[in-house]
């Protein structure tokens, strides 16, 4: 099954989101997911599900507050970055570039209509081009 596909299925586990419906992909090979949530419930929902999946969670980033703090306005806006070693090792040893976009960081944000979204880059529509090719590999 593919990431994307796992992800989702945590998410509506979670209760982040109910359907499919909220679920789009931009240009930009970026996941949006619309979720029933504040962005402080819906990152700490997330923040539960990766526990309950072994992953870890390295930092949580609350770029509304980074704002305030310089004097800006920002609609609520946070960034997971979490990883599990067991899957990103592996990727690693075969090209170590591969580390440039490692570990994984899941964006919750609310948008100017107040939908929140949880935004992932998706795996599954191709890789970045520091991974490595199986030309690379034999």
């Amino acid at each position: 099954m593919k990431l994307s596909h796992l992800l989702f299925r945590g998410l509506i586990m979670a209760g982040i989101t109910t359907s499919s419906i909220g679920v789009s992909t931009a240009a930009d090979e970026m996941i949006n997911v619309k979720s029933v949530h504040s962005v402080a419930q819906t990152a700490d929902r997330l923040e539960k599900v990766l526990e309950a999946k072994g992953m870890t969670l390295f930092t949580r980033i609350d770029h509304a507050a980074g704002a305030a703090k310089v004097g800006e306005e920002l609609r609520p806006t946070e960034l997971l970055i979490f990883g599990n070693p067991k899957v990103g090792t592996p990727l690693m040893q075969c090209s170590q570039t591969v580390a440039i976009d490692l570990p994984q960081k899941a964006l919750i944000w609310e948008d100017n209509e107040g939908s929140v979204w949880f935004s992932y880059n998706d795996p599954a529509c191709g890789k970045p081009a520091s991974w490595p090719t199986p030309k690379m590999n034999r």
